[in-house]
């Protein structure tokens, strides 16, 4: 997948309102995605999920985040994730495009 950072960082704008990005910032409303590619959903440090969430056995690859994103609810009934999810495929690309930037460093 390749997608344009500049619009992910835009796209972020609406989840940075419960997510942070940042190593060793804790959580908010949402867990830190700091580290989320090739992680086991539901296991972020100090942070409540879900059943849903933590019996999932999902890894967050991009494939599964951008499902994930694309509805939540869809993807994973009886998550906390209160979000309608992103029509977009490129906005659904641009983002994860971002937030490998941001949180992997690459």
């Amino acid at each position: 997948m390749s997608g344009d950072i500049k619009r992910g960082k835009r796209v972020f704008a609406k989840c940075k309102a419960c997510h942070i990005t940042k190593k060793d910032e804790g959580n908010s409303a949402g867990p830190n995605l700091y580290g989320m590619f090739g992680r086991q959903a539901g296991r972020a440090e100090d942070f409540r999920y879900s059943p849903a969430m933590k019996k999932s056995n999902l890894i967050w690859t991009e494939a599964n985040v951008q499902k994930f994103i694309a509805g939540p609810l869809l993807m994973m009934p009886g998550t906390r994730m209160d979000f309608r999810g992103i029509s977009s495929a490129e906005d659904r690309d641009a983002l994860i495009a971002y937030l490998r930037s941001v949180t992997t460093g690459q």
